[in-house]
């Protein structure tokens, strides 16, 4: 039963997501530590992305699904799970504040899932796109297209469908649910998506996989500014990979010099 325990949990690791665009001053943190984002970076499960004034950040997930942070947004990666199999996968996210758009692509299986959680509600998708807008006094969902069943955290449920459709959850549960004009629909879109041209350009180079490319490059180019630091061990300047024979390493010597100034 131990290996088929150990089995299990090898075809069911978590699967970080990767940032296909960023845009000003975006950080997640894990554990405490706090780390600036750049385009191509893998974000963890447990990690807590923020967005500052003026700036934005596209993620996309191993499924395939793909969310953007409007500015002052915060969100935790609460699962990102993946199994062996497509039908089992479970993304599920927390915003804490602010506003994100979330394209949710259709999953197979009854074991896949894809959440969004907010103080106020939780979303269960699939095959969808929509807005979500939260603060302390209320969560807001719109539809951008599909359909999205909302639950507040009282328990009651709405299903929204088709563009426009909103739903209005406030800290005691209650829903208030309306249709969004078209303009007011582009006008969440461009406040939260950006420009049309960019996010087509995301979504076209996500599609190609240049975007695969572009990321193999720049960890390429990490690579070259950061290269391997010596660990400090016993053995002063020991890296992985080093064996001692002797005072000498299996690759190189290490040399002792003793200076002395008048």
């Amino acid at each position: 039963m131990t290996t088929l325990a150990m089995l299990i949990t090898a075809l069911s690791l978590g699967a970080p997501a990767s940032a296909i665009s960023v845009d000003g001053q975006v950080t997640f943190e894990v554990d405490g530590i706090v780390n600036t984002v750049e385009k191509f970076d893998e974000i963890p499960e447990r990690a807590i992305v923020t967005t500052g004034p003026n700036s934005s950040v596209s993620l996309r997930f191993k499924s395939g699904s793909m969310v953007r942070l409007a500015s002052q947004t915060q969100i935790e990666m609460t699962q990102l799970v993946h199994g062996a199999t497509a039908g089992k996968r479970k993304e599920r996210i927390k915003i804490l504040t602010g506003k994100m758009w979330a394209r949710i692509m259709k999953l197979l299986g009854q074991d896949s899932h894809f959440e969004i959680i907010t103080k106020h509600a939780a979303a269960g998708v699939r095959g969808t796109a929509f807005w979500v807008n939260t603060n302390s006094q209320s969560t807001q969902f719109v539809i951008d297209h599909g359909q999205v069943a909302v639950q507040s955290a009282t328990g009651g449920q709405r299903v929204l469908q088709g563009a426009g459709a909103s739903a209005s959850i406030g800290e005691d549960g209650s829903t208030k649910t309306l249709t969004l004009s078209s303009q007011a629909v582009e006008n969440l879109r461009l406040e939260v998506n950006g420009s049309a041209s960019s996010m087509i350009q995301d979504l076209r180079d996500m599609r190609s996989g240049v975007w695969s490319k572009q990321k193999a490059r720049a960890a390429s180019r990490r690579g070259l500014r950061q290269p391997d630091q010596p660990q400090e061990g016993p053995l002063s300047n020991r890296r992985p990979g080093d064996t001692r024979r002797g005072s000498v390493m299996q690759d190189r010597a290490i040399v002792n010099v003793d200076l002395e100034f008048p």
